[in-house]
């Protein structure tokens, strides 16, 4: 995953993550066909299932298979989900430029 730069998901969960609109515009850019919708859906669809503030999360989905304490998991999914739909407008602005 492009975005997992400072550590490995099995130890840090989030902190191994960089969220920001440049290095999920990289992420975007690796894809051979643009499927910026598809990728907002599937995230929104994580991040609507994850209701409630305590248990742990077990993720079983593209290289993120760790267990996660629930409220930092809604947290990086909605962080995710807001810098996706900033890159993706962005980059859909750059092209149209």
């Amino acid at each position: 995953m492009y975005c997992q730069d400072k550590c490995v998901v099995e130890c840090c969960q989030s902190g191994a993550f960089s969220i920001n609109v440049v290095s999920i515009g990289r992420w975007l850019d690796s894809e051979r066909v643009d499927r910026s919708e598809e990728l907002i859906d599937e995230i929104s669809q994580i991040f609507s299932r994850l209701s409630g503030e305590e248990g742990v999360v077990c993720f079983k989905i593209r290289d993120l298979e760790s267990l996660w304490n629930r409220k930092e998991a809604t947290n990086f999914f909605e962080e995710m989900s807001e810098v996706f739909r900033e890159a993706s407008a962005a980059r859909l602005n750059d092209s149209a430029s």
